[in-house]
C-alpha cells in the first residue's frame, strides 16, 4: 500500500472535524478525506443495526476513494464494534481512543465523569475501561442526548445549550467530579460553556488526541505513514447542509482554504458519482 494515499474519516455528522483537527496536527503531512452523514444526524438514538447499515454505506463510499485507514471519528460508532465492517474492506478500520488512560492520569481524586450519547453511555464500555485501568475510582456516566442535535444544528450559544449543559452536569458537579471524559466528538464544540460551567477545578478530557497519536502508530507500524511532501490536503463531504455544516466548523478550524460539498444519499449508496 503507497504512503501517499489519503486517510478517510467517517462521522453521524460535523463532530468528527473536532477529530479532523487533531489528526492533522499530529499528521501535517497526510492527505485526508472526511465523510459526514449529517442528513441522519444524530446517530446516538437510533436502533444499533440502523447505525451499522450506515457505516456500511460509508465505508462503500470510501472504497472508491482508494484510502489506506479509515477512520471512526464517532464514540457511537465506535462502541457497537468494527470487526464485522474490517472483512469487507482492504484499508483497516481504526475507532476512538476511550480517553481512559488520559482521565486517569488527570484526576486526582479519582473522581471522574463520562458523557456522551446515549448509546455510547449505555454500552459501559468508558466505565468498564476507567475502572479496570484504576479500580478504586469512582464512575459517574451521564447520556447527554440533546448536545449533538444542537451542535449539527450550529446553536453552539445560548439559552438552548446552557439549559441542556446545566441539565446533565449538575448531577456531576454534585459528585465532585475532578476530571470530565468528553466520548462524543460533537463536544468540542461547547467544550468551552463545559468548562466554564465545571469550574476550572475540573480537567475536561478530549480523547481525539489519543485518537491521532493512535492512527499515527498504525501507519508506522505498517510502513505507510507520509511524512514527505507538502502539507497534505483535505477533502470534506456531507450528505446534507454543506455551506451551514462549513460556518459551524469555523468554530474549531480555519476552513478557508477547505471545500466543503454535498454527496446524496442515492450516490452514496450507489457510488454512482466517482468522489472526485
Amino acid at each position: 500500500m503507497e504512503r501517499s494515499l489519503p486517510i478517510g474519516i467517517f462521522d453521524s455528522g460535523i463532530g468528527g472535524l473536532s477529530v479532523y483537527s487533531q489528526i492533522k496536527k499530529v499528521l501535517p503531512k497526510e492527505d485526508i478525506i472526511y465523510f459526514g452523514d449529517t442528513v441522519r444526524a444524530p446517530y446516538g438514538p437510533r436502533n444499533p443495526w440502523q447505525i451499522r447499515e450506515f457505516v456500511n454505506q460509508m465505508l462503500s463510499f470510501f472504497d472508491r476513494c482508494n484510502i489506506k485507514i479509515a477512520v471512526s471519528a464517532c464514540n457511537t460508532i465506535t462502541v457497537l464494534g468494527l470487526e464485522e465492517f474490517q472483512k469487507n474492506h482492504d484499508f483497516k478500520i481504526i475507532g476512538m481512543s476511550t480517553g481512559a488512560q488520559q482521565a486517569i492520569a488527570a484526576s486526582t481524586n479519582k473522581r471522574i465523569g463520562i458523557i456522551g450519547t446515549e448509546v455510547t453511555i449505555h454500552s459501559g464500555i468508558h466505565q468498564k475501561t476507567l475502572l479496570a485501568l484504576r479500580p478504586e475510582s469512582k464512575v459517574y456516566a451521564q447520556p447527554c442526548p440533546k448536545f449533538a442535535p444542537l451542535v449539527e444544528q450550529g446553536k453552539l450559544t445560548g439559552i438552548e445549550i446552557e439549559e441542556a449543559i446545566a441539565e446533565y452536569l449538575t448531577p456531576l458537579k454534585k459528585e465532585k467530579i475532578d476530571t470530565l471524559l468528553l466520548v462524543c466528538t460533537h463536544y468540542p464544540y461547547i467544550s468551552g460553556l463545559i468548562k466554564e460551567f465545571m469550574g476550572d477545578q475540573v480537567k475536561v478530557i478530549d480523547p481525539a488526541e489519543d485518537t491521532a497519536n493512535k492512527i499515527r502508530n498504525v501507519l508506522s507500524n505498517a510502513g505507510i505513514l507520509n511524512e514527505n511532501g507538502n502539507a497534505g490536503v483535505g477533502r470534506f463531504y456531507f450528505s446534507g447542509q454543506a455551506q451551514q455544516v462549513r460556518r459551524i466548523a469555523g468554530n474549531i478550524m480555519d476552513t478557508s482554504k477547505c471545500l466543503f460539498l454535498e454527496r446524496n444519499l442515492e450516490e452514496i449508496v450507489s457510488c454512482k458519482k466517482d468522489i472526485r
